[in-house]
């Protein structure tokens, strides 16, 4: 009613999405996990690309200024890919942990935590009120929160991809016990 109304692909309009797709060096299907057709994927691409906005997650200079941020860091486990600028009241990142690895059995004494497997096989170790480590099996799309001053640790079973979130990296980050013999973190805002 009212609204124009995209008719469905023809074979002209494929071929021209295709051109675009290669013109623009574009993946035909970014949007991994999601079911779309080729056809919108491509179509999505191109919006994106004339538009001058970036389909992969950098820092790209053709987004807006203030608009994009990441910033990979590497570790001895894997990677962060913080996607938060540190000016911000709150810190959010993606972690890719290699199979067999596991991160620092630590405690924060400020920060407090969220977490959330996306893919692949997972266990939380995490202690409870009563001072007992208990291993968690984490399911995919299920929340965990991890306390300040609560011991905790991440174990990838095969190759993981966790969200977390999380208040500011402040504080300090008391290392229990570290596969890699890093120190102790002392974070403040900004670092």
């Amino acid at each position: 009613m009212g609204g124009r109304r995209e008719a469905a692909p023809t074979q002209s309009r494929r071929r021209t999405d295709s051109c675009l797709a290669r013109k623009f060096k574009l993946d035909p299907l970014p949007l991994r996990g999601v079911e779309v057709s080729r056809w919108a994927s491509r179509r999505l691409n191109g919006w994106i690309q004339l538009r001058g906005y970036s389909p992969v997650m950098s820092t790209a200079t053709a987004s807006p200024p203030g608009v994009s941020f990441s910033h990979e860091v590497m570790k001895p486990w894997g990677r962060e890919l913080v996607f938060t600028p540190s000016n911000l009241p709150y810190t959010g990142k993606v972690l890719y942990v290699k199979g067999g690895h596991r991160l620092s059995l630590q405690i924060h004494d400020l920060k407090q935590e969220s977490m959330m497997l996306l893919s692949g096989t997972a266990v939380l170790q995490l202690e409870d009120e009563t001072g007992t480590l208990a291993e968690i099996e984490m399911v995919p799309g299920m929340g965990y929160v991890v306390q300040p001053g609560r011991k905790h640790r991440l174990i990838a079973i095969s190759d993981v991809e966790v969200v977390e979130a999380s208040t500011p990296e402040v504080g300090t980050t008391i290392r229990v016990e570290d596969d890699f013999g890093r120190p102790d973190e002392l974070l403040s805002l900004g670092s």
